[in-house]
């Protein structure tokens, strides 16, 4: 039996004639039946009940149907797999939601002075993220949520609170926090590739003006020569000079959990440095 007669099954039970199914399959109907009667023959059991104009599926057959579903599923399965186990071993792939959590895991990857070639990008659609690691394009996914998948681990990685960085003359500098609701209309500065962090500005804040600046240079500049207030977190901000201060945003939603995502068989490669992750230095990032 091969795989190839599972999949002529398959088609079968999903198109229910041979002319169909042969013609999804390109291959010619007497080719599908020949395989299809392989089939009864290596199993010793007949799968059809035939009549002068048609053949439909018995009891096994519709038994066999549903093992064959299974059969290829779990190859499919094991080709990602391995194509997964491969990749980590040449090249990390690494999608996430939020740049921090990111630049720290991959501070601590590059620590360990790996051979294996890293690549990295943000991806703000976390089910794109998910989709891409179950399917082995992607070795690490960083989502703001948990995730329970058979056969894939989902560990808790860090925490990140959104802070306001603000001139120290400025009217709310010496609050000992603030909410959305205290700051919606302000115009404030924001570093455009931020992830999920982006959406949940968005809607905390209808009246603002957020200004999302892509060049890191200019970002940087404007902050320290503006008034405008920054967006800034616990994690981003471990560089920041003494010219501003920085206020929580004391809102439940302003602070997120963040989960590392792989497939279980890596899990001696990456749990240690998910476990010593308070161990990044900001500063270095």
């Amino acid at each position: 039996m091969e795989f190839d007669q599972l999949e002529y099954l398959i088609a079968f039970g999903k198109y229910r004639t041979l002319s169909k199914a042969a013609e999804k399959l390109n291959i010619s109907q007497p080719a599908l039946t020949r395989a299809m009667q392989k089939l009864e023959f290596d199993f010793k059991v007949p799968l059809f009940a035939r009549t002068k104009n048609r053949i439909v599926f018995n009891e096994n057959g519709e038994f066999a149907l549903k093992l064959a579903q299974d059969m290829i599923r779990q190859k499919e399965a094991m080709y990602r797999k391995i194509l997964a186990f491969d990749q980590a071993n040449q090249h990390i792939v690494i999608d996430s939601c939020a740049p921090m959590p990111l630049a720290g895991f991959r501070h601590l990857l590059l620590k360990k002075k790996t051979s294996q070639q890293i690549t990295s990008e943000l991806e703000e659609d976390e089910e794109m993220i998910i989709e891409a690691v179950l399917e082995g394009q992607v070795t690490i996914g960083i989502l703001s949520r948990p995730i329970s998948i058979k056969g894939f681990r989902c560990l808790h990685l860090c925490s990140e609170r959104l802070y306001l960085s603000l001139r120290k003359d400025h009217e709310f500098a010496h609050e000992k926090s603030l909410s959305f609701q205290q700051i919606d209309g302000m115009s404030i500065l924001v570093k455009k590739e931020i992830g999920v962090w982006a959406a949940l500005c968005r809607k905390a804040l209808p009246k603002s003006k957020l200004l999302f600046q892509e060049n890191r240079e200019v970002y940087d500049e404007i902050m320290r020569m503006s008034i405008l207030p920054v967006f800034r977190t616990d994690l981003s901000s471990k560089k920041d000079d003494d010219s501003r201060v920085l206020i929580p945003i004391k809102d439940r939603f302003a602070q997120l959990d963040f989960y590392v995502f792989y497939s279980s068989e890596l899990d001696t490669r990456f749990r240690k440095i998910i476990e010593n992750f308070d161990e990044v230095d900001w500063r270095a990032v």
